[in-house]
This record gives C-alpha cells, sequence and structure tokens, in this order.
C-alpha cells in the first residue's frame, strides 16, 4: 500500500513574520523580540526567533476564494493576506473532489456509518508499527478489526500489509 503527502497539505497557510509586532501574538511578539534585543541580538536575530517559536506565522485572514484579499474582505486586512490564496482557498477545496475538504466528509460518513460507527466511536486503540519512523498506525477494535494508517513524511512510503487484512 502506498502512502502519499498531498501537495501543500502541511503548513499551507504559513507565512513569514515580515517585522516584530506585525501579527495578533503582538505582546508575546514584542516581549520575545525585546527579550532577544536584550540579549544583545540584531533586530534580524530577534525576528528570526520569533519566526522559530511564534504561533503568528500561521495567521493569516481565511482564504475564501482566489480574488482581492483572499474574499475575506473588501477593505484592508489587519494581517496581510497569504500569496498562496491564488491556490489554497475554501472556493477550491469545495471544487476539488480529491480535497481535505471532502476527505474529511468521508471519514465523518464512516464515522457515521451504522457498519462502523461502534468501532470507531468505542473501540480499542492498539498500536502497530510502533518503531516505524514517520509513520502512526494502529487497530481500531471494537465490532471490526480496523487498521488505520498515517504517513507524517514528507515523502510517500510503501508498507506490507497484513495477510488477514482486506
Amino acid at each position: 500500500m502506498r502512502l502519499e503527502q498531498r501537495q501543500g497539505e502541511q503548513s499551507a497557510y504559513s507565512r513569514r513574520l515580515q517585522q516584530l509586532g506585525t501579527a495578533l501574538g503582538v505582546k508575546s511578539n514584542h516581549v520575545m523580540g525585546m527579550v532577544r534585543l536584550a540579549d544583545g541580538c540584531t533586530e534580524a536575530e530577534a525576528l528570526a526567533a520569533c519566526r522559530q517559536f511564534s504561533r503568528d506565522n500561521a495567521r493569516t485572514p481565511m482564504q475564501w476564494t482566489a480574488g482581492p484579499q483572499a474574499g475575506f474582505t473588501t477593505g484592508t486586512p489587519w494581517l496581510p493576506v497569504n500569496p498562496n490564496h491564488t491556490e489554497i482557498n475554501a472556493e477550491a477545496e469545495l471544487a476539488d473532489p480529491d480535497s481535505v475538504f471532502h476527505f474529511y466528509q468521508k471519514l465523518i460518513a464512516l464515522r457515521k456509518h451504522p457498519d462502523y460507527k461502534q468501532t470507531l466511536v468505542y473501540g480499542d486503540t492498539i498500536p502497530v508499527w510502533e518503531d516505524e519512523p514517520g509513520l502512526m498506525a494502529y487497530h481500531r477494535k471494537g465490532d471490526r478489526d480496523l487498521l488505520v494508517i498515517g504517513n507524517f513524511c514528507a515523502d510517500g512510503r510503501t508498507v506490507a500489509l497484513p495477510a488477514d487484512c482486506t
């Protein structure tokens, strides 16, 4: 079985802070920057520290469309719109049958399906392949035995499924 990561799914909305104090976490951003400056760092070094440790890199206006300001506002948003909004946005997700949005719809439908609900909601979780780096896998056991495999590597992986896996 081949496990792939779709292009752009991980950190799709991250952007880099451009200057100290430009994001929602201004206080923590500012304090971290001031501490770094007090420690003798240059402003560029302090900004690099904020970029590394701050959640503000992931804060951008909601990307609704590929249009101006990502469809978030007709005005000027308080945070810069990520330039990738022309490719990564809610409208594009809805139009793509293989998008994360549609994948989650399928997962929710599976969880609610009467044949699988008992196992997925109430079943036991039994880890497998714990020594495989970048792989999270477990059996979900209840009325059924489901094998769940997640690949957290940048590249695709191939795994040998157990013989009793159908």
